[in-house]
């Protein structure tokens, strides 16, 4: 075994490495178990995170929740062989991406069926014309208490295997699979007692294919298996930056936005016959209102600047955030008339910025966290962001973009600016020199919303119909996977 060349802090390695390690442990012990907590295990491993009281608390709150749900129940009656979307997150952006895919496949008249995950909620007024609708805990209430139990049994010897598995890497990687006992045994046991609810659900709605947004975690790995398991297509559609994780994953296809993504999957490694180029669902609606056609914005002198803010992601990537927080403030006390505001993602608090201390400066401030993304970034004159794909959308809103290329990674995360999509600025003097010219100079800040143009028209596939073009392809893979053209798509 070699050594870990940096010492003993499994967190300080690079993230490709900790990614490397997980999927060969998890692909040597061979289990749906261990491929399920690979997303899990990539953050415990990152971050340094281990079980807390509160951590302990929670879980048991959840497993109780779920293993008490009333069993006996059948699966709701629905039309057979439609498509099943499935709601995973209820933030805005998650429900950005599949809500556009549900309401095309309600116009085509195809009954789609809706799963939605812990939480979830859809306003009934997109529900009218789908086949069904059940949430995943509610699938809970079509298993048996003896499943229940078998799927509680099972977990001590998946959890041994894992322990293992790490042991042959490294007693610290060992060490914090066992600081995270109660959460990992409460994933493995969530996993294993709903897939006797999803098999039912199968069997009984005959989904002709599985479409979401993520196949990351446990509960969304068992729709995906499940779906595997019962020769049912299955379909990621992009939802994000991608990141090192992404491949290896489940579905079927990735649905990409444009050749650019593609080119970034098939770096990874991914296999080009599980690729698709869809385009973007969720910036449909805004292509359609700023870009095809929409109403043209001539760039004004730039006084008011949003944050498009990812903090929430400091366990994963603190040198970006160190180094953010520390640009950040220094451009706070040296341009002190420009108004600067921060949009949350939807997982993030204010914590970060409470304790870099930006509250201190007047011309601060964080937006409320009902304010949509369009709202604060048409609200300002100039985004920003890290490497949020925030950033996308607000070119799309014709607003220039500002990269801070605070980190080595920003350039593969973030790599927009290289083809004309926004500017980097790595310095709080360059940002200070931007802000200076961007208050005066309209034109500059025209060449940049003209460049971020073309860049768009040449990234994303399908502007303003990419739900259509998502239906297209699933339907082109359902007539690859049966021997006689199915009537799906009614194209």
């Amino acid at each position: 075994m070699q050594e870990n060349p940096k010492g003993t802090n499994v967190g300080s390695l690079p993230l490709q490495e900790i990614w490397d390690t997980v999927v060969r442990v998890t692909s040597r012990i061979d289990s749906d178990e261990a491929q399920a907590l690979r997303i899990f295990l990539c953050i415990l491993f990152s971050s340094g995170g281990a079980d807390t009281l509160r951590s302990r608390l929670s879980c048991v709150r959840k497993l109780w929740r779920w293993m008490t749900v009333p069993p006996g129940r059948s699966v709701p009656q629905a039309p057979q062989g439609g498509p099943l979307i499935t709601f995973i997150l209820g933030t805005a952006s998650n429900m950005a991406i599949t809500l556009p895919v549900l309401q095309a496949a309600q116009k085509r008249s195809l009954s789609p069926l809706v799963l939605t995950a812990d939480r979830v909620t859809i306003n009934p007024r997109h529900l009218k014309g789908t086949g069904g609708l059940v949430n995943v805990v509610g699938l809970m209430a079509a298993t048996t208490v003896r499943e229940r139990w078998a799927a509680l049994a099972s977990v001590p010897r998946h959890y041994a295997a894992l322990v293992a598995g790490f042991e042959s890497e490294g007693p610290h990687w060992a060490g914090m699979v066992r600081g995270a006992r109660v959460e990992i045994l409460t994933e493995l046991a969530l996993f294993a007692a709903v897939r006797h609810g999803l098999r039912r659900l199968y069997a009984r709605w005959k989904p002709c294919c599985v479409a979401s947004t993520r196949d990351f975690w446990p509960i969304e790995c068992a729709i995906f298996l499940e779906a595997r398991r019962n020769n049912i297509p299955s379909f990621v559609i992009q939802h994000g930056v991608i990141n090192r994780y992404w491949w290896p994953f489940l579905a079927h296809k990735l649905l990409l936005w444009g050749e650019s993504f593609r080119e970034e999957m098939l770096g990874l490694g991914a296999p080009a016959e599980r690729l698709a180029v869809c385009g973007a669902p969720a910036m449909d609606s805004l292509f359609s209102h700023y870009q095809n056609g929409g109403p043209e914005r001539n760039p004004q002198p730039a006084s008011t600047y949003v944050i498009l803010s990812g903090t929430h992601a400091r366990g994963m990537y603190p040198e970006i955030c160190t180094k953010y927080g520390t640009l950040l403030m220094a451009v706070l006390a040296k341009a002190p008339s420009v108004r600067w505001s921060i949009k949350l993602h939807p997982s993030e608090n204010d914590s970060f910025y409470r304790e870099i201390g930006a509250f201190a400066f007047p011309n601060f401030t964080i937006l409320p966290k009902s304010t949509t993304l369009e709202r604060a970034v048409t609200g300002a004159d100039v985004a920003c962001t890290t490497f949020s794909t925030a950033g996308l959308e607000a070119m799309i809103m014709r607003r220039p973009l500002v990269v801070f290329d605070v980190a080595a990674l920003i350039y593969e995360y973030a790599w927009w600016p290289k083809h004309g999509g926004g500017v980097y600025i790595p310095t709080a003097d360059a940002m200070v020199g931007f802000v200076k010219k961007a208050s005066t100079d309209v034109q500059f800040l025209a060449g940049i919303v003209g460049a971020q143009d073309q860049f768009l028209r040449q990234t994303f596939a399908h502007p303003g119909r990419a739900a259509e073009s998502v239906l297209d392809t699933m339907q082109d893979v359902l007539d690859a996977h049966h021997s006689t053209p199915r009537i799906f798509l009614n194209r």
